[in-house]
């Protein structure tokens, strides 16, 4: 499961979408509009292990990072200082130009969006990788 704060699309976007689709991750989207304890409520929601952030949006994640039990690795783009975190242009470079060839079941979730409620906290809906807009999407949390 990885996480990604979001910013306005770029080509970061593109390349972050297919990578983790091509190696079988999940991508649950963030919103920069949310405060960061709201972004880390959604990523402890959906048990992300990685996270991809944009260098701009750090700092106001980071101090809710180490309440995410799940959470491995942070990893920080757009900036040239991954401030002492993985570094996504220093992976990028060093990542095999091969298809890693993953099988993916039908059911096998490939999406999580997280939505807005009135009262509450956010819902996440998925999306199975096969099916995609064709599925029925169901509750998490």
């Amino acid at each position: 499961m990885t996480g990604r704060a979001a910013r306005p699309n770029g080509g970061e976007t593109v390349e972050q979408i297919a990578g983790l689709a091509i190696a079988g991750f999940v991508r649950a989207g963030l919103y920069a509009h949310q405060a960061g304890e709201v972004n880390a409520y959604l990523l402890g929601l959906v048990g992300a292990r990685a996270l991809i952030v944009e260098a701009r949006q750090l700092d106001q994640l980071q101090p809710h990072l180490a309440g995410i039990e799940t959470l491995e690795h942070v990893i920080v783009y757009g900036d040239k200082d991954a401030h002492g975190l993985l570094s996504y242009e220093q992976l990028l470079g060093g990542a095999a130009a091969t298809d890693p060839a993953v099988e993916l079941a039908p059911d096998d979730v490939h999406v999580i969006r997280s939505r807005r409620v009135r009262r509450g906290d956010p819902r996440a809906s998925t999306t199975p990788s096969r099916d995609g807009w064709r599925s029925a999407t169901s509750t998490a949390g």
